[in-house]
């Protein structure tokens, strides 16, 4: 091997020295030894090697990766713990990559709008990943015929498609067996960024707590927990499933994250669900600061069970690849019905045509669901699922396994009539559920003195939903909190408020503890769009979830455009042409990519942001459409005023005692209530010394 060594990780150990490497491969089968040799000795030192990193599931043979080159991700010509064959495995890596783990390999850039304004799709990606199938036992001409995918790919595809034969694992110019290698060192698409997001899931926990700061993990703080929690997350019932409910800020989340933590102490498999793709970063954080709280334990720990952080139709993807739903085109469950990509079919109807296969095809060929079982599945936000979303989940959880489900009715801004089924005793029949919740009652996140206006919210516009009862806790003695709630006359009105607010906001304090939280994804964009046309912010200081690209800084008035150009239908042009910037693609780059820790302005709708939190917030009220229905209204509207977080629960590390919220409102309906926020008067709160 090589005289220089390089960063090697093998499974979840870092390799400190040659010899360590050899004997760890000495364990491997030959073949495999000789295809980690190839790399090792003929890649420049400055690349990484991943040997069977974990990657959230995905479980690559091997990853490699430079930070100023790009990334080869590899598949070995045998069978695969994912148990998919290599060319469907490595189509899913790249998409996972692309569109979950590192949402930076999208290529931002958006021509003038509007003329061109539908070009940016033919150039979507940054071409920084290289798909490798390697054989040491099959010549070219087998592989070809073998994997006829990559074989039939056109000759430009093929530079990032590589089919690596045992005739060409004697090459040393691996330049040949990779073309993109001709700009090791000086590639102008592969960044730091990409580089930082792909490491943060490929790093072991170990490492991450040694050398990584990144995305604010060293600052973050350990996860607390009351006594209640604490025994929720020690404990399983007899039959194995649980549902929890509590209002915001109860620690639903953190108990989920304590008991993944500790199912994993015990040698556990674990699948930690949401139907959110923006929460799953902060999945993975909660788990993070959970670990930070009993970390001796965890790192002396040897045989720890695998967590995998997913959001439902992602696994569904993962399902499609699984059981090969991917060529069943014309069939109601395939790849793009059940990603929600047809209108013409209900999510109910796909997910029941899902669930029939995936039991039909349990009883022909059970093995084949081995590879894709876990011995506890963890549902967080179960307000947001679907009976039907539940029972396919179910289907992946081994016999004798354990399923937890936490959720808040309040919060059910998808219209899934959750409010029925946490009511109901009897509501969640065929869920297999125990029929008695264990409830929590008290808010830990919210400052104490904010509570008493969301219980004045929920009496007065959701008598249904329950109260909260507050915690006073010691800590909030050395906090303060600010509250305003603006009425403003229309939409137009609000826009300039909020451009003032979040422009004051950035002369006082660090703007990236500011959260802009939305009406839509259109009012989101426009004040963001506006914001970097006036200098006040560049574009590298905002991360958002709406579903364009940008925004950049332009000429274009987005608040006299036709509303139709933010929707997937489009607007007619007066030429005939149909022009739309909304785009599928970028809606799951920004919201996969969406970081709470990240240093910048975060900005979001309601519907992108339940599950998280933040200490200052921004929020826009427009008035409600005819077509809402009130209480889903009122829902979404508490759903956002509960977002809020005392500062005594968040990242103290800048030094900063204080949390706040201004809502800035254009619906009468609230002119009364928010005379309250008016009179909000901070009381002083003595320590109990």
């Amino acid at each position: 091997m090589s005289k220089g060594f390089r960063t090697v990780y093998l499974k979840d150990k870092k390799i400190s020295n040659l010899e360590e490497l050899k004997s760890s491969l000495s364990e491997n089968p030959t073949n495999e030894t000789k295809i980690i040799r190839y790399f090792y000795n003929n890649l420049n030192v400055n690349w990484e090697i991943y040997i069977k990193p974990y990657l959230n599931g995905l479980q690559p043979d091997m990853i490699l990766m430079r930070e100023d080159t790009g990334i080869i991700t590899v598949r070995f010509d045998k069978e695969n713990p994912t148990g998919i064959d290599p060319e469907n495995h490595l189509e899913l890596l790249q998409r996972e990559i692309r569109t979950v783990l590192c949402p930076s390999c999208y290529d931002s850039f958006l021509k003038d709008w509007p003329p061109e304004v539908g070009e940016y799709e033919k150039k979507l990606f940054l071409p920084v990943i290289t798909s490798c199938i390697i054989s040491t036992e099959q010549n070219s001409s087998e592989m070809e015929e073998k994997y006829e995918k990559f074989a039939d790919k056109s000759i430009t595809a093929k530079d990032y498609h590589r089919l690596i034969s045992k005739d060409d694992l004697q090459i040393k110019d691996v330049k040949k067996n990779i073309p993109f290698l001709q700009y090791d060192g000086r590639s102008t698409k592969m960044n730091s960024q990409i580089y930082k997001e792909l490491k943060f899931w490929l790093m072991p926990y170990e490492s991450m707590f040694e050398e990584s700061n990144y995305f604010s993990l060293a600052t973050m703080q350990p996860l607390a927990l009351d006594k209640t929690q604490e025994q929720l997350t020690k404990e399983r019932t007899a039959s194995g499933f649980r549902k929890i409910k509590g209002p915001a800020g109860s620690g639903k989340t953190n108990i989920l994250s304590f008991r993944a933590l500790n199912c994993s102490l015990e040698s556990k498999s674990v699948l930690f669900l949401t139907q959110n793709r923006s929460l799953i970063p902060y999945l993975m954080n909660c788990i993070f600061r959970a670990i930070k709280s009993k970390k001796e334990e965890f790192l002396i720990s040897k045989d720890r069970g695998s967590i995998r952080y997913d959001h439902f139709y992602s696994f569904a993807y993962k399902i499609s690849k699984l059981l090969g739903w991917e060529n069943k085109k014309g069939e109601l469950r395939n790849v793009s019905n059940f990603l929600g990509n047809n209108e013409k079919i209900s999510r109910e109807e796909v997910g029941e045509a899902m669930l029939e296969d995936i039991q039909a095809k349990k009883l022909t060929n059970p093995k084949l669901f081995e590879k894709l079982t876990f011995d506890v599945i963890l549902v967080d936000e179960f307000q947001d699922w679907l009976k039907h979303e539940w029972l396919i989940a179910k289907e992946f959880l081994k016999e004798g396994g354990e399923m937890v489900a936490a959720g808040d009715a309040t919060q059910d801004v998808l219209g899934t009539d959750a409010k029925t089924n946490f009511d109901e005793p009897h509501a969640l029949q065929g869920y297999g559920l125990p029929s008695r919740w264990r409830e929590l009652q008290t808010s830990y996140r919210l400052p104490y003195d904010y509570v008493p206006l969301m219980e004045s919210f929920l009496k007065e516009f959701l008598p249904k939903k329950g109260v909260m009862i507050p915690e006073n806790r010691q800590r909030d003695a050395f906090t303060e909190t600010y509250v305003d709630w603006i009425m403003v006359r229309d939409e137009n009105e609000s826009i300039d408020q909020i451009i003032f607010e979040i422009e004051h906001f950035k002369s006082e304090e660090d703007i990236s503890n500011l959260l802009f939280l939305a009406d839509s994804n259109m009012s989101g964009y426009i004040v963001l769009s506006e914001l970097i046309n006036r200098g006040t912010l560049r574009e590298n200081e905002i991360t958002h979830t709406f579903p364009y690209y940008g925004p950049k800084k332009s000429n274009e008035d987005f608040r006299k455009a036709p509303k139709g150009l933010f929707t997937k239908e489009g607007t007619k042009h007066r030429t005939g042409r149909i022009f739309s910037i909304y785009n599928e693609d970028a809606r799951i780059r920004n919201r996969s990519g969406f970081f709470v820790q990240r240093n910048t302005l975060k900005a979001s709708t309601i519907m992108n942001f339940k599950g998280l939190e933040a200490k200052n917030i921004i929020f826009q009220i427009n008035k409600m459409n005819d077509e809402e229905d009130k209480e889903e209204y009122f829902t979404e509207v508490y759903t956002g005023l509960s977002r809020l977080a005392s500062v005594a629960d968040l990242d103290e590390s800048k030094g900063q005692y204080f949390s706040g919220i201004k809502v800035i409102c254009s619906e009468p309906m609230f002119a009364e209530y928010s005379k309250s926020w008016k009179n909000f008067a901070k009381k002083e709160i003595s320590p109990d010394f």
